[in-house]
């Protein structure tokens, strides 16, 4: 009904927007290493979604990263199995 106060902006967007290179060292420094296998750090649902039905929505963003840190997962679960390691 009226146009948002700066506060209320702040409210809804009080994470910074990171870019693909922030994305990339944030998953180098987080990320672990099981039976040679490299995981990144779990993803974190995104909490700065506009609603605009942005084209590189952060939604996807978090998709594509759940789907490679799952992929990594069952990687590494794999490797274990193979080393006698099982799947705990």
């Amino acid at each position: 009904s009226h146009p948002p106060t700066s506060s209320e902006a702040r409210v809804t967007f009080v994470t910074p927007l990171a870019g693909p290179t922030k994305r990339r060292e944030a998953k180098r420094s987080g990320g672990r290493v099981v039976a040679g296998v490299w995981i990144p750090p779990k993803p974190v649902e995104p909490d700065d979604c506009c609603m605009s039905g942005c084209v590189n929505c952060t939604w996807e963003v978090f998709r594509e990263d759940l789907e490679e840190w799952k992929s990594a997962e069952r990687r590494a679960r794999a490797a274990l199995a193979k080393l006698g390691g099982g799947e705990g």
